[in-house]
């Protein structure tokens, strides 16, 4: 199989060095025609290439996307440790609201039952 058939969505070295050929012109035409077919099902993709053809100085490429990569990864990790601290508190939540209420519903057995 082509190695440039699929394109991992990781930001990966390989994916980096794929979009940075494509915009130099170093991809065979077979390639840069998978890379395209590749850009037409992914939106992202397409959207990074696009604003990327948009620099004028080629050779600043690498420096982009090496910053971007880092930054998108910065965002991703800090956004995925907020998710789980979040969702560790709501199971703490969820697991004091559930003794409460088997407290109470104890509580309520215990005096229904000493009133009949």
């Amino acid at each position: 199989m082509n190695d440039e058939k699929k394109i991992p969505a990781s930001g990966s070295e390989a994916e980096q060095q794929k979009v940075l050929n494509y915009l130099n012109g170093k991809m065979s035409d077979a390639g840069a025609h998978e890379f395209e077919k590749n850009m037409n099902e992914d939106p992202f993709m397409a959207d990074a290439v696009e604003g990327l053809e948009k620099v004028k100085d080629k050779e600043q490429l690498n420096v982009l996307v090496h910053q971007m990569n880092t930054e998108l990864t910065k965002h991703v990790k800090s956004k995925k440790l907020k998710k789980e601290k979040r969702n560790f508190k709501l199971d703490q939540w969820m697991y004091f609201a559930v003794i409460i209420i088997l407290i109470l519903t104890v509580v309520a057995f215990i005096v229904i039952k000493k009133f009949y």
